[in-house]
């Protein structure tokens, strides 16, 4: 009795860590959920669209798909395979790094699909395309960086000395998703007429793009601030799961 007692005292408050992964992970599920649903209403709504857009649309879906499955396996393994077993909470479950990985395929899928959009209101102005792509394809390539430099990890101690390279990854995500959603608008903008109907719908656009370029950004920006403020909790990790759903559902929205 003395000795269950002993071990139940042993565990670390898991509130600001195990707690938030796995709030992190129910609300994945939640806008995994509704991202289905939006794909189901795309294939049904619009079966006369490009074979490309709905390659990029079933791909982008696999892979977020695959990221839920990792991080459902994720929470299952530190709260279930390894509950009251404090010493396991410092590993880095090789799942993890992996969710890291997709999460930047899922980004540059979604992105690019931004950037066409803004080839085709710019009629084909590749400056400004090329411009705007290049910031997106320069944060996925430091995210795979990343997961290069830390796939054979196994201790969250080792990912400490990266953290700068972390706020940076954010930051230039962050500018990928503003610079997307100015563009959009500066172009939108310039589609207005006379017509009130018409520009009633364009500034319906306009306000779309800067929500849904406003959330991704707000989730970098959150999981920047949160892993500066408190590096010794997992509550950046809420945004940063999260924001993998919000680009399948920015993209499947528009």
């Amino acid at each position: 009795m003395s000795n269950a007692s002993s071990s139940a005292t042993a565990l670390p408050a898991l509130d600001n860590t195990m707690g938030m992964l796995y709030l992190s992970a129910l609300f994945a599920m939640g806008l995994w959920g509704a991202g289905t649903v939006q794909m189901y209403f795309y294939y049904t709504t619009y079966p006369a669209d490009s074979r490309w857009l709905k390659y990029l649309v079933a791909v982008t879906w696999c892979a977020d798909t695959a990221n839920q499955g990792l991080i459902s396996q994720l929470v299952y393994t530190y709260l279930v395979t390894n509950f009251a077993n404090p010493a396991y909470l410092s590993a880095l479950q090789p799942t993890l790094l992996p969710m890291m990985f997709l999460t930047g395929i899922i980004a540059l899928l979604a992105q690019t699909f931004f950037c066409w959009r803004i080839w085709r209101l710019s009629n084909g102005n590749i400056w400004l395309t090329g411009g705007t792509y290049i910031v997106c394809f320069a944060s996925f390539v430091s995210t795979m960086v990343f997961y290069g430099m830390t796939a054979d990890y196994n201790e969250f101690a080792q990912l400490i000395p990266l953290h700068p390279y972390m706020h940076a990854l954010n930051v230039l995500s962050a500018a990928s998703d503003a610079i997307i959603a100015v563009v959009l608008v500066y172009l939108l903008r310039k589609q207005r007429t006379g017509y009130r109907k018409t520009n009633s719908m364009i500034n319906r656009l306009i306000l779309f793009t800067l929500n849904t370029g406003g959330i991704c950004g707000l989730c970098a920006i959150l999981t920047l601030v949160f892993n500066i403020v408190y590096p010794d909790t997992y509550i950046y990790m809420l945004f940063y799961i999260i924001v993998c759903r919000v680009y399948l559902n920015s993209l499947l929205a528009t």
